[in-house]
């Protein structure tokens, strides 16, 4: 997880020595193997068991979505379906993030009354002069940011991932600066109805070495759309 504004020493040293140790424990480069080098045994033993990030390359090349998805294919067979886009200013759904709700202000007046003598009263007069000193403290805390969603449709966003934004030179972005991506979970790709007319070109179940290994069929199918701009 990158650092975000607020970060104290102590968290950051703790990150620091969180990101070695996975480092010592798996190795600072992630494994990357060819899918039909892959058993269900080595998968279990090299992988699973071990609790190891692997990138498995090549496991869904049969799948027709390879051949007959394209920009305009998407867009016409998604239609007007609508989901539930995050809409952030920086691509980060679902993170740490800086926030300065904790704001703590205090107001310190410096106010001197003459009460002595009527003869020293204009003297005294030109001390209420002064002025107040305000003293405003920032105290930023951090929390843990759900991203605002709207409702928007499915062949709207892609079209919004194919341009480039001005300001960023980025996709992903739409007029306002906002940065769009769709994050669903909960088995999204089948319980969501815009997704329907995809279902046919996704073969889940032609992943033998990992139904095997698990002992299930794929328990959730997810689908994630962003462009570079969004951060997952």
């Amino acid at each position: 997880m990158p650092a975000v504004d607020g970060d104290s020493a102590p968290e950051m040293a703790a990150y620091h020595a969180l990101c070695q140790s996975v480092g010592e424990l798996y190795g600072e480069r992630v494994e990357s193997i060819d899918a039909a080098q892959i058993t269900a045994l080595s998968f279990l033993r090299d992988y699973v068991s071990q609790i190891k990030p692997v990138v498995i390359r090549g496991g869904a090349a049969h799948w027709p979505a390879l051949r007959s998805w394209s920009n305009t294919a998407l867009e016409a067979l998604v239609g007007d379906g609508v989901v539930a886009v995050s809409v952030t200013p920086d691509g980060r759904a679902d993170s740490v993030a800086a926030t300065s709700d904790g704001q703590v202000r205090m107001l310190v007046l410096l106010l001197v009354v003459p009460v002595l003598v009527l003869v020293l009263l204009l003297l005294l007069l030109l001390l209420l002069l002064l002025p107040l000193l305000i003293l405003e403290l920032q105290h930023h805390q951090r929390c843990f940011a759900k991203p605002a969603e709207e409702p928007r449709a499915l062949s709207a966003l892609l079209r919004a991932l194919q341009k480039r934004s001005a300001k960023s030179n980025a996709s992903g972005v739409d007029g306002s600066g906002d940065v769009l991506y769709y994050q669903g979970q909960d088995d999204c790709f089948r319980q969501e109805g815009a997704f329907e007319a995809l279902l046919p070109d996704i073969e889940v179940s032609g992943l033998p070495w990992a139904t095997q290994a698990f002992g299930t069929e794929a328990e959730a199918v997810n689908i994630w759309i962003g462009g570079e701009a969004s951060v997952t």
